[in-house]
């Protein structure tokens, strides 16, 4: 859905006109090999695909400080350590044309078996035309923002995105 929104935002008014992730320089999750990372924490992305993690919810909540509310569990017989990457991207679940949400920095996770937790994550939003979560559920994408330069920074985020939402228009308008 990620992709169809921010081609919709471009301009794009056909599924031909769909812009794929790396247009937008995004990675995709699918397209990577899971890493284990320093200290034995895993990508949380690859966590949630393998069935290591749950997402038992996620809301959005405007954007900055603790925009993203999620409870994860950990559904296995062993400890579980991941880290929520920044550049980590989550979309609202329907069609509600608000922004979604990109991790700022990394957030590690420790859990025992069985154990769930409750965490608010600072987030900014990607997409300045869009209004404000405003506790909706979302949902985790495949896909993670690589610029590190640029994901502190909403000023920076919006100037990007709006670029790129640009660039589309302008390529949509010419096919």
């Amino acid at each position: 859905m990620l992709l169809a929104h921010f081609s919709y935002v471009g301009g794009a008014m056909s599924a031909d006109q769909l812009k794929r992730h790396d247009f937008f320089d995004l990675s995709c999750a699918k397209e990577s090999d899971p890493q284990e990372r320093r200290g034995g924490y895993v990508d949380f992305q690859h966590a949630v695909a393998r069935g290591h993690l749950n997402i038992q919810s996620a809301q959005g909540y405007s954007f900055g400080k603790n925009a993203l509310h999620l409870t994860v569990q950990n559904p296995s017989k062993a400890m579980v350590r991941v880290v929520l990457a920044s550049g980590t991207i989550f979309e609202h679940i329907d069609w509600v044309h608000r922004q979604n949400l990109m991790v700022i920095s990394d957030v590690k996770i420790e859990l025992w078996p069985n154990q769930q937790h409750a965490l608010k994550v600072d987030a900014h939003c990607m997409n300045l035309s869009c209004s404000c979560s405003e506790g909706e559920s979302m949902r985790l994408t495949d896909f993670c923002f690589q610029q590190k330069s640029i994901v502190a920074h909403q000023g920076k985020i919006w100037e990007f995105f709006n670029a790129k939402f640009a660039k589309c228009r302008k390529s949509c308008k010419s096919d």
